[in-house]
Formats: C-alpha cells, structure tokens, sequence
C-alpha cells in the first residue's frame, strides 16, 4: 500500500512566513489533521537562530540592525546560527513518527546525496557530521530533529555563494571561507534551483511506497501560521527562545 506525502513548493517567501508555517506543520502533521508533508522555498536575506542558541555569541546584531537584515528565532531546538537568502535552497521533511517507518533519517541523506551525485556533485555525507561534503568543503547541511510528535529532517543546499555576507552577519567557529563551497561556485556557472529541486523529487519518489501529491496549507495551518507570527517578531522570543502565552495556541 503507497503512502502518499503532500508536496508543498513555496518558491521564494518571507522568513517570517516560513518559521511560523513550520511550527504550524508541525502541529497539524503531529496531530495528523495533515499528512507527512515535504516542502520546498528559498527565502529572503535573513539569520535564523535555533532555539538553544544564544544571541550575544553568534549575531553580528549591529551589522545585521544597519543592513536591516531580519534576525529570526525558529523553533526547532539547536544552538548554532545560519545566515540564509535565496541562493540557498531549503528542502524540510515533516513525518509523523507514531505512522510505519517507510521513510527514515538514512535513506533521506541517501536519497540528498544521490540527487547531487546525479547533477554531477558526488557529495559524502561523513559519519556524525550533519554536512554534505564536495571536494573537502561543505555545500549543503542536513539537519534531523525529533520535534513533539513529528520528525522534522531539513536539509539547506547552497546554490550560489553567501559567504560574504554570512560572515558579516553571524560569528562562526571555522573560517567559512575554507569551509564552505556552493553549487554554481564549483560548476563555475549558475546551476538552476528548478534543477536541484527536481533532482531531490526524482530520488525520493524511488522509495518504494512512497507518493507524492501536490497541495498547499490547510486552513488550520494558515490560521495557527497568522497567530504564530505574534510569537516570532516578539523581543522576548527573539532574545530569549522563550513565548510565555505559546500554551494559548494549542499547539502539541
């Protein structure tokens, strides 16, 4: 018996939008009024903040207040720091864990990597490491999290470069010059988002059983998204990875 995901393709949206329709989907696909759900966008200039992370040690704040580029606080819970913009192509997996394990965490970076082996980039992805690897740098992160009831797996894949402006905006432990490369970087020409998204679906639809359909948010998304969107531009959130009044939306 097939098991069919919803296939949601935002293309560019606002990162505000995004993080708050994550938490929604992760609600909704953990109560199972939705069905598992991959999506695909690329956002505009922004830093996103896991809800571990401490401000003060990885936001370059007065350069990112000067250039009026958003700092976000999601809600997936890790401490490290990104700076993202349309060059970098987002790709989130929502499965609800109490469902049958057609999909797992390794046959998803499998399926990653086979896409970009098939686009030409034969990328590793090394043991305990959450990077995809070409030619000794990373050009692409894949991160798992077991989130309430759902298991949310993103991976972000660097199409064209954003080191400039990324080590402007966040403080990084490593030289994100020597640690990082891009697509369009290493191909020497701009490779197509299109592209790289087609590749990543023609893998994951090789998973036997697996089906996708295409479709958009639920009202039910949609209207926790618009209330979730208090939460993310409030000071208290942003600052603290704390929201005092979060029990008042339901979310589970």
């Amino acid at each position: 018996m097939s098991e069919v995901w919803r296939l949601i393709d935002f293309g560019i949206i606002d990162p505000y939008e995004y993080y708050t329709t994550l938490e929604a989907m992760v609600s909704s696909v953990g109560r199972r009024t939705s069905p598992n759900t991959i999506t695909f966008l690329q956002m505009h200039d922004h830093v996103t903040l896991g809800t571990k992370t401490d401000i003060t040690k990885k936001v370059k704040r007065e350069y990112c207040k000067n250039k009026n580029i958003p700092v976000i606080r999601t809600t997936v819970p890790h401490d490290s720091s990104a700076f993202l913009n349309p060059d970098t192509l987002k790709c989130a997996i929502y499965i609800n864990k109490e469902t049958p394990p057609i999909v797992n965490e390794k046959l998803v970076y499998e399926c990653y990597v086979a896409a970009l082996e098939g686009l030409g980039f034969p990328v590793t992805h090394p043991e305990k490491s959450n990077n995809l690897v070409y030619n000794g740098k990373k050009v692409g992160v894949v991160g798992t999290v077991p989130f309430r009831k759902v298991l949310y797996i993103g991976v972000n894949v660097f199409i064209a470069s954003s080191v400039d402006e990324a080590e402007k905006a966040i403080i990084s432990p490593k030289d994100m010059r020597v640690a990082c490369t891009s697509l369009s970087g290493e191909r020497g020409e701009l490779v197509s988002v299109n592209e790289v998204r087609e590749a990543i679906i023609k893998s994951l639809v090789q998973i036997p059983s697996l089906k996708f359909e295409l479709g958009g948010l639920s009202v039910e998304e949609e209207v926790l998204s618009e209330k979730l969107m208090e939460k993310y531009t409030s000071e208290q959130w942003i600052e603290t990875g704390r929201w005092s009044p979060v029990k008042d939306y339901g979310l589970r």
